[in-house]
């Protein structure tokens, strides 16, 4: 039995007509998807509801 010939796929010169169109939607959209997940992410992650503190925190001291 010999072994496959690059030659015999058909695949081998490259993609052509609907699978090239296919390839390229599929990678189109998840960049788009990963985009669109990047900005909503970073618009998100900020805390707009902080309650402001002092730097130190100051212990009271009890005296007997």
């Amino acid at each position: 039995m010999s072994e496959p010939r690059l030659e015999a796929s058909t695949d081998y010169n490259g993609l052509k007509g609907n699978k090239k169109k296919v390839v390229y939607a599929v990678v189109t959209m998840t960049l788009a998807i990963g985009l669109l997940y990047a900005i909503l992410y970073d618009q998100n992650t900020h805390v707009s509801d902080e309650i402001p503190t002092q730097d130190a925190v100051k212990v009271p001291t009890f005296q007997k």
